[in-house]
């Protein structure tokens, strides 16, 4: 009996965490996007695309190289951006890497506003890129790709950007990276 509680317990208390990972956001085309506009009120257009620049510089290591694109005039940055899938392995107890999730970040700019989308995410195991929603229902992949840990990793990972980019924004000085 205990243990048939033990078992109930965490699945209960696990099974949040599953569906979680299943449920990233969708668009009405069934994509995986991530998008916001967030207002910044008083801020020109220019003033929050010099502290985008800043803050892209906080959120990735070598922004400068993943910039596809860069309109102060036209308010627009467009990134393409990855981001390296580390699982746990539990043979060895050790998180291993397994591949990367490639996407593109854009940010658009107006007087008092501005927008963010994290768009065309697509799987890159060194072969022919999957997209993301290949993993989630009603499609159903392998047991060893692993899909509920990768979904749930991009999604921990792009809400971690997120919440560097909003906060990044929201400071009056992006803190400078010193060489000292």
């Amino acid at each position: 009996m205990k243990k048939l509680f033990v078992f109930a317990l965490s699945l209960i208390l696990g099974l949040p965490s599953f569906l979680h990972a299943q449920n990233l956001p969708l668009d009405s085309n069934k994509k995986v996007v991530y998008t916001e506009v967030v207002p910044m009120a008083g801020m020109t257009k220019e003033k929050l695309y010099e502290r985008a620049i800043k803050a892209i510089n906080v959120m990735y290591k070598q922004a400068d190289k993943k910039i596809a694109v860069k309109d102060p005039v036209g308010g627009l940055i467009q990134m393409n951006c990855s981001t390296q899938v580390m699982l746990h392995d539990k043979k060895s107890d050790l998180d291993i890497q397994s591949g990367y999730i490639k996407y593109k970040f854009n940010l658009k700019f107006k007087d008092g506003k501005y927008r963010y989308e994290f768009i065309g995410f697509h799987i890159d195991m060194g072969g022919y890129p999957k997209p993301i929603e290949e993993l989630m229902p009603p499609y159903k992949p392998e047991p060893n790709v692993r899909a509920s840990e990768r979904t749930a990793y991009l999604d921990q990972d792009i809400r971690k950007l997120i919440k560097i980019l909003k906060e990044n924004m929201a400071k009056d000085q992006v803190d400078a990276k010193s060489d000292w």
